[in-house]
């Protein structure tokens, strides 16, 4: 009775314990995570096809990689690291693994002048507003992000003069239980299992 009681008070704090470990609030990127890119400044014109170029199944390898803050001038926001040049309407992309998943995630945006989201494709979003921009000018809740891969998309717009990017995604993120963890469940319920029917 005693090693019965024992063992399930194991069980007891071992739940507790996995469920504590299940789950991390964090910032899963921030200033200066890598983007996809095209149409930012006339180097970076993209003559090839963007049809579908907001879903997950798109082709950007041809792609150019830059790191925000994107911008031609610092707003206050710190030194653009990826130029995009006034009157350019840039497109980025990201392609995000949500690994075991990420709930309650949202996206933070700082923008001169204004943006259009996709996320996987579907368009969840779309603000313009004049004048310079604050961070985080913007925040977009994106709800639950199932486990896997998942793809950002922006269509970015400006109308002349100063412009900036930036974005942070935060969320919890799931973490699978650590193996040890599991392996000592299973013991112990073994344990508990010969426990009873040796009785």
């Amino acid at each position: 009775m005693r090693l019965e009681l024992k063992l399930k008070k194991s069980l007891f704090v071992l739940a507790i314990v996995s469920a504590a470990l299940s789950a991390n609030a964090a910032t899963i990127f921030t200033t200066g995570a890598d983007w996809k890119y095209i149409d930012a400044t006339a180097a970076t014109t993209f003559a090839g096809d963007t049809t579908g170029w907001s879903g997950v199944s798109y082709d950007d390898s041809s792609w150019y990689t830059g790191a925000t803050l994107f911008g031609n001038v610092d707003l206050g926001l710190g030194a653009p690291a990826t130029e995009w040049t006034a009157g350019y309407d840039a497109k980025v992309r990201k392609t995000l693994d949500a690994g075991a998943g990420i709930d309650g995630a949202v996206l933070n945006i700082a923008i001169d002048n204004g943006y259009t989201l996709f996320l996987d494709g579907v368009q969840i979003d779309s603000q313009y507003a004049e004048g310079y921009t604050n961070r985080w000018e913007y925040s977009v809740a994106l709800g639950d992000l199932s486990a896997g891969l998942h793809t950002l998309a922006l269509q970015l717009d400006d109308n002349g003069g100063a412009t900036a990017f930036d974005a942070e995604l935060t969320g919890t993120e799931a973490v699978p239980e650590p193996a040890t963890m599991a392996a000592l469940g299973m013991g112990a319920l073994a344990l508990l299992r010969r426990r009873r029917s040796s009785k």
